[in-house]
C-alpha cells in the first residue's frame, strides 16, 4: 500500500510541475499577443493619417516609440522607421526619407550579438519600391531603377502594388533616356491594368507611353492617346485626371505651335471645367487662355478672361494668381491707353504684394515651426534608438541570466525527480529482499518444524488405534495433509 501512494505522489509532483510550466508560458504568450494587438493598432492609426497629416503621423510616432521601448522589437522599430520614411516623403523631404528607409534596413540585417550565426531578419520587400519612389523624386535614376527593379521581380503580394512599381521603373528609365526599356515597362503596366480592371493603373501607365511618345516626336500617337484618356476620365467623372491629361494635351499641342488648336482646346477645357463646378481649374484655364492671346499679341481678346481670372482668383483667395491677373491687366490697359483702368490695376497689384509679402511671412513661420518640430522628433526618436539599442544589450544580459537560472532551476527539479523516482525504486527493491527473506526463514521453520510434526502426528495416531478408537484414528489422519499445509 505505501509503495502505491508512494508511486502516485511522485506522479502528481511530476504532473503539477509540468502544469505550472504550461501555465508560465501560457501567461507570456498572452502578455506578448496582448501588446502585439496594441502595437498593430498603434501602427494602422499611424498608417491612416500618414498621406493627409504626415506632421501629426510623425508626431504619433514619435509618442508610440517612447511609450513603448522597452517592448518593441527589431521588426516594430523597423516598421516605424518605414512610416516616418513615407511620412517625411509626402512632406517633400527625400533626404529624411531616405535616412530612415535605411535605419529600417540597417535594424533588419544587423546581426545579433546573442546569435554566434550570420543571422538577419527578412527585409520586406515594399521598402525597395519607398526607395524607388524616394530616388525617383530627387531625380537619381540609376538608384531608383536598382531598388525598383528589386522590388518588381521580388514582389508577389499584390498586382496593384505591382502594377505601380511597373510604372515606377518605367518612369526611372525615361528619365535615364532609356526608352525603349521604359516603354517596354510601361506596356507591361497597361497590359496588367487591363487584367486587374485598375483604371487608376491604367491612367499612370498610359500617361507614361505618352511622354514616351511625346519624347520620340510622335506627336500624333501621343495625342492620340491622350485623348481616349481625356474620353474616359470625363465619362468617369475623375477630376484630377481630368486636369492632368489635359495638362498633357496642352503640352503637345504647345510643342506643335499651332496657336488656334491650343486655343480651342483650352476654351473646351475651359467649358468642361465650368461643368464640373471646379473654380481652381477654370481659374487657371482663363490665364491660360488670356496668356495665349497676349503671347500672339491678341491683348483685346485677353482681358475678359484676365477679368474673369482675377474675379474667380479673389473668390478663392488664390493670391498668386490674383497677382498675375491684376499685373497682366494693369500691362494690357496701359498698352491700350487706358491709363485709369492700368492704374487701378496697378494699384491691385501693389497691395496684393503687399499681402503676398505678410502671406509669405506666415508661411515662413510657420514652416520654421514645423522644421523645428520635426527636427526635435527626429532628435528624440534617435535618443530614443540609442536607449533601444542599450535597453535590447540590457535585455539580451537579463535574457541570458534568466536563461542560466531556469537551466539551474530545471537541472533542480530534474535531480530532485530523479533522486525521489531512484528512492522508490530502492525502496521498492529492499522492501521485495526483505520479502524473500522473510519467506526463506519460514520455509526454514518449516522444513525443521515438518519432521517433529509428523512424528508427532504418527504417535497419536499409533495411540488411537492401540486404544481401539478408530473413529478418532480416521479423522486425524484426514485432517493431516490441511495440518501439513
Amino acid at each position: 500500500m505505501s509503495q502505491k501512494v508512494m508511486g502516485k505522489a511522485i506522479a502528481l509532483f511530476i504532473i503539477s510541475l509540468l502544469f505550472v510550466g504550461e501555465y508560465c508560458l501560457a501567461q507570456e504568450k498572452s502578455k506578448i499577443s496582448a501588446f502585439q494587438r496594441r502595437s498593430s493598432n498603434d501602427l494602422d492609426r499611424s498608417i491612416q493619417l500618414i498621406d493627409k497629416e504626415p506632421i501629426k503621423a510623425i508626431d504619433l510616432l514619435s509618442l508610440y516609440f517612447k511609450e513603448n521601448l522597452k517592448h518593441i522589437n527589431k521588426t516594430e522599430a523597423s516598421e516605424i522607421y518605414q512610416l516616418l520614411g513615407k511620412a517625411h516623403y509626402n512632406l517633400e523631404q527625400y533626404d529624411l526619407a531616405l535616412h530612415n528607409y535605411f535605419k529600417a534596413v540597417n535594424l533588419l540585417t544587423a546581426r545579433s550579438s546573442r546569435l554566434k550565426t550570420k543571422v538577419r531578419l527578412e527585409v520586406p520587400v515594399s521598402i525597395y519600391y519607398d526607395f524607388g519612389e524616394a530616388y525617383l523624386a530627387k531625380n537619381n535614376w540609376d538608384s531608383a531603377v536598382h531598388y525598383l527593379d528589386k522590388f518588381v521581380n521580388d514582389y508577389r503580394e499584390n498586382d496593384n502594388k505591382r502594377g505601380e512599381g511597373l510604372v515606377a521603373l518605367g518612369e526611372a528609365h525615361f528619365g535615364k533616356q532609356s526608352l525603349e526599356t521604359a516603354e517596354n515597362y510601361a506596356d507591361e503596366a497597361i497590359n496588367l491594368s487591363n487584367e486587374i480592371d485598375n483604371e487608376a493603373l491604367k491612367y499612370r501607365s498610359s500617361l507614361l507611353k505618352g511622354r514616351i511618345l511625346e519624347s520620340t516626336d510622335n506627336h500624333d500617337a501621343a495625342l492620340a492617346l491622350y485623348r481616349r484618356l481625356l474620353e474616359n476620365a470625363i465619362d468617369d467623372d475623375d477630376l484630377n485626371m481630368n486636369k492632368t491629361v489635359t495638362d498633357a494635351i496642352s503640352r503637345v499641342l504647345e510643342r506643335e505651335g499651332n496657336f488656334q488648336s491650343q486655343l480651342d482646346f483650352k476654351k473646351s477645357a475651359l467649358q468642361n471645367s465650368i461643368a464640373l463646378q471646379d473654380s481652381t481649374w477654370q481659374n487657371d484655364l482663363n490665364l491660360e487662355i488670356a496668356e495665349l492671346y497676349l503671347d500672339n499679341e491678341q491683348p483685346g481678346e485677353a482681358i475678359p478672361y484676365l477679368n474673369s481670372g482675377l474675379a474667380t482668383s479673389d473668390q478663392i483667395g488664390d493670391l498668386e494668381q490674383s497677382l498675375k491677373a491684376s499685373k497682366s491687366l494693369s500691362d494690357v490697359y496701359a498698352a491700350q491707353g487706358d491709363y485709369s483702368q492700368a492704374l487701378s490695376n496697378y494699384e491691385k497689384y501693389v497691395d496684393l504684394v503687399g499681402q503676398q509679402y505678410e502671406q509669405k511671412q506666415k508661411e515662413i513661420e510657420l514652416s520654421k515651426k514645423v522644421l523645428e518640430s520635426l527636427y526635435k522628433n527626429r532628435e528624440t526618436i534617435s535618443l530614443l534608438e540609442k536607449d533601444r539599442e542599450l535597453n535590447a544589450s540590457q535585455i539580451e544580459l537579463l535574457e541570458k541570466d534568466r536563461d542560466q537560472k531556469n537551466l539551474l532551476i530545471y537541472g533542480l527539479l530534474t535531480l530532485i525527480v530523479i533522486i525521489l523516482t531512484a528512492g522508490y525504486l530502492l525502496y521498492r527493491s529492499i522492501s521485495q529482499k526483505r520479502l524473500a527473506n522473510q519467506l526463506l526463514t519460514l520455509k526454514s521453520l518449516r522444513s525443521q518444524m515438518n519432521p517433529h510434526f509428523i512424528f508427532n502426528a504418527l504417535n497419536s495416531v499409533n495411540s488411537f488405534i492401540s486404544k481401539n478408537d478408530t473413529r478418532q484414528a480416521n479423522k486425524y489422519y484426514r485432517n493431516f495433509p490441511d495440518s501439513c499445509g
